[in-house]
């Protein structure tokens, strides 16, 4: 009915309102250990693991500093644009570090709200063009480390953004566009994108015209993607599980057990056994033992302990004492363990699994689980 209504001769549409304005893409805050791991997992296509390792190598070699850190603040008084004059001489972002040095490009950097009092943030501390003996995945982080170094440095991305609301048959329309006009942090660090319908004609209230097409379309729903590398991290951050220095073990941890595997595109689905696990814990009625929320507590207790607001023997007891109720609860109910995970199993070949997918293994099998 909508759609006649819009095609009914002679189509006219009519501009009921424009509204424009400048808009700014923030230029990133210095960079800590998991913002390192979410940001290069999905551009250099590395697991947190590879690129802990290698940012250990980097820093054991002196090319960046210390590359585990919570700190997201330079101290006030870091050398930055001594460090910013050691990368003038590059071909790739040697112009654009001149340019923060002349002033042109200069920005004080935005912090990002975070210190651990412990290791500055994450940054080059000297120059390399790739050594010979670098392996591709190593030159391909030190980049990363450097342009988004040189990118904390830089001023914010300006585009100008437009609305459009258009009238066709008593319906209305909307749509968006944004023209980037200074590029700025972006020209360096080239994996950030911004902008989008750049070509939006020049509309001005009042203004009438013919649309070109009036098209429906067809769609359905899709079910969510499987969850990347880069979305895990984040949520765990989310929910206080890990820290800098553990979270990429935390993850490979879950694939060495056999829980969930991950395909070359950094993406994750649970096998059967971890499913099953999950399925029985729901089954049995021990939360705990899957959901995030109690390891997140305990870990937040041992940051309390760490400013010295509770003492390590209170919050030892408090885990021992969760533990043992779902402890003692498991115990009675090892039964509906054995049966849930027996009949994962069995459905593994072909069969529909409980959380919406075939539970075989491969990116093909399984559904969502705990993930």
């Amino acid at each position: 009915m909508l759609y006649e209504m819009c095609t009914e001769e002679p189509i006219v549409a009519i501009v009921t309102q424009v509204r424009g304005r400048e808009t700014l893409k923030r230029a990133p805050v210095p960079l800590a250990t998991l913002e390192m791991c979410k940001a290069a997992s999905s551009t250099l296509r590395m697991s947190g693991e590879r690129i802990m390792k290698l940012a250990e190598e980097l820093y054991q070699g002196g090319w960046i500093s210390y590359p585990r850190t919570e700190t997201d603040v330079y101290d006030p008084g870091m050398n930055l644009r001594g460090i910013v004059a050691d990368q003038t001489n590059d071909a790739r972002w040697g112009a654009h570090a001149a340019a923060i040095l002349s002033g042109a490009m200069w920005k004080s950097p935005r912090p990002g709200g975070h210190d651990d009092k412990a290791h500055p943030p994450i940054h080059p501390t000297r120059y390399s063009p790739g050594e010979q003996d670098w392996s591709h995945d190593k030159k391909q982080l030190y980049e990363f480390v450097v342009r988004h170094f040189l990118a904390s440095c830089s001023k914010d991305a300006v585009g100008f953004e437009t609305n459009v609301t258009i009238d066709i048959g008593r319906e209305t329309f909307r749509t968006t566009g944004l023209m980037v006009t200074e590029r700025n942090w972006l020209d360096v660090f080239r994996w950030a994108t911004w902008g989008g319908n750049a070509n939006l004609p020049n509309f001005v209230e009042g203004q009438q015209f013919a649309p070109t097409e009036v098209a429906l379309r067809q769609g359905s729903t899709a079910p969510p993607p499987r969850l990347a590398e880069r979305d895990l991290i984040a949520a765990m951050e989310r929910h206080g599980i890990g820290t800098d220095a553990t979270v990429a073990e935390h993850i490979q941890k879950q694939i060495d057990r056999g829980y969930a595997e991950k395909d070359h595109q950094l993406t994750f689905w649970p096998t059967p056994l971890g499913e099953s696990l999950i399925s029985a814990y729901r089954r049995m009625g021990l939360d705990n033992l899957w959901k995030p929320d109690l390891r997140g507590r305990i870990e937040q207790g041992i940051s309390r302990i760490a400013a010295g607001l509770v003492t390590k023997d209170q919050i030892l007891q408090q885990a021992i004492n969760a533990f043992r109720v779902d402890f003692q609860a498991a115990m009675q109910r090892t039964q509906t363990m054995v049966a849930e995970v027996a009949r994962f199993f069995q459905l593994r070949n072909g069969a529909q699994g409980p959380f919406g997918g075939p539970p075989g293994n491969g990116p093909g099998g399984g559904g969502g689980g705990g993930w």
